[in-house]
């Protein structure tokens, strides 16, 4: 591919994200204003957190294009940092009956997943990633859980930590074990919840 060829790839890449992060940009200020209800709202920006990464890891940009970016967009670049929904990082409770024993299995289901993923060794971002995103959604849809219960906050971190990571990265072995501590910790809390 010619030099000018690749520049041209490089500037409509560039210009996707900008248009990506326009669009994210508005769908946030919707969701503050209560515009757009969380049904519509929470995949919509999962989309385009997701398009936004994976055009950001086809290239290899600056600190200064980041900066160029998002210079006018700070709720999209909040929501691009955090990798996750304002839905999902504080699931908004519509219902009465969020400790039902399905939400809790499901919780449980994903601690167990994700803490399993780790001791296998499975360590690259596209496969913890994920998990950590199912655990807080599912601990976010139980009622009574406080926001630093759990250890929700640290997968929160931790969910924030791998959102810059490319797909393919690995989180190294010291990472690893933090998280299944952290991961340990808030399973040990939730459970004596239960009780």
């Amino acid at each position: 591919m010619s030099k000018s060829m690749a520049t041209k790839a490089r500037d409509d890449t560039l210009a996707e994200m900008v248009g990506i992060v326009r669009a994210l940009e508005s769908l946030e200020v919707l969701f503050i204003k209560d515009k757009i209800d969380e049904k519509a709202y929470t995949p919509t920006c999962g989309r385009l957190i997701v398009q936004f990464r994976t055009a950001a890891n086809s290239l290899c940009i600056d600190v200064y294009e980041k900066k160029w970016i998002f210079q006018f967009f700070p709720h999209a670049m909040t929501r691009v940092q955090k990798g996750i929904a304002a839905t999902v990082e504080c699931r908004v409770q519509d219902n009465a009956d969020g400790s039902s024993n399905k939400n809790v299995a499901i919780a449980v289901q994903a601690y167990i997943t994700t803490m399993d993923a780790l001791k296998l060794e499975m360590l690259e971002v596209e496969t913890i990633w994920p998990l950590l995103n199912e655990l807080i959604d599912a601990l976010n849809k139980i009622s009574g859980v406080a926001p630093d219960a759990c250890g929700k906050k640290e997968i929160s971190e931790w969910i924030s930590k791998l959102s810059p990571m490319k797909a393919v990265d690995v989180i190294n072995k010291e990472d690893a074990r933090q998280m299944t501590f952290d991961l340990e910790k808030g399973y040990a809390n939730f459970h004596a919840l239960l009780k």
